[in-house]
């Protein structure tokens, strides 16, 4: 089935990532729609799983201030979610207003792990 770039944009600009994944891309339904949290330096996120593929879950994540944090934090949640849950996984940061979302997750060697800048926000296509 090739790739709707259209259908996509939309399920982006809505912040609908498991519509993306699931219905989009291909991906499976989740294990598990039971959010879940992460502590971090003392600030505990939200995390949900929105899909998966061969053992490799993508997250949600949400902080309770609302904010995506900073991308050395957002490193420690990803190292933290790999050592406790997946090895491997992606991350999707958003704020609480759903207005921006953000990516962490392995470069391309798979050695590092990159915290990405902001992907898109509402309202720009």
């Amino acid at each position: 089935m090739p790739l709707n770039f259209h259908r996509s944009r939309d399920f982006l600009c809505n912040f609908d990532f498991h519509g993306l994944f699931i219905q989009e891309l291909g991906w499976n339904q989740p294990s598990s729609s039971r959010a879940e949290s992460v502590v971090v330096e003392d600030i505990t996120y939200d995390r949900k799983r929105i899909a998966e593929m061969s053992g490799v879950p993508i997250f949600e994540i949400t902080a309770p201030d609302g904010e995506i944090p900073p991308g050395a934090v957002r490193l420690k949640i990803y190292k933290e979610i790999s050592a406790g849950v997946s090895l491997e996984n992606l991350l999707i940061f958003v704020n609480g207003d759903r207005t921006a979302p953000c990516g962490t997750g392995p470069s391309e060697k798979g050695r590092r792990s990159i915290p990405a800048r902001t992907l898109t926000s509402r309202g720009s296509r």
